[in-house]
């Protein structure tokens, strides 16, 4: 059946007769098909970007109907993106002294001799 499936699916997705209904059928189809390769099978990331892919093949009132079943969030006012940019900002000025912190993330095998010194002697002489 497999081969079937790979032999035949171009005549399906491009059939010009019930293209739309050809399609509402089909595309979900081979995104079950190919959620069943990331279930069973080890191919990395082919499998999720032929689903991707996939959604190109949609008719235009699968996504008429996807778009009316979306509730889309009012715009918030102008008071709100001012009061989210002040959290930001006093995040980053509160966080700023702390930005020091980051080089400890690194471990010393992924730098160099050198820049592991310094960072010692920086530690040692914060510390006192």
């Amino acid at each position: 059946i497999y081969w079937a499936v790979e032999r035949y699916s171009p005549l399906i997705v491009f059939s010009p007769l019930f293209t739309e209904t050809m399609r509402l059928i089909n595309v979900p189809f081979f995104m079950g098909f190919h959620a069943s390769l990331i279930a069973f099978s080890h191919l990395g990331p082919f499998p999720v970007v032929c689903i991707i892919a996939w959604t190109l093949f949609l008719p235009p009132s699968a996504w008429d109907a996807f778009e009316a079943s979306v509730k889309l969030r009012p715009k918030t006012s102008e008071a709100c993106n001012l009061a989210l940019l002040a959290v930001a900002v006093g995040f980053i000025l509160r966080c700023g002294p702390l930005i020091h912190l980051v080089p400890l993330i690194l471990t010393p095998a992924a730098m160099g001799a050198a820049v592991k010194e310094t960072m010692e002697k920086d530690a040692i002489s914060a510390a006192a």
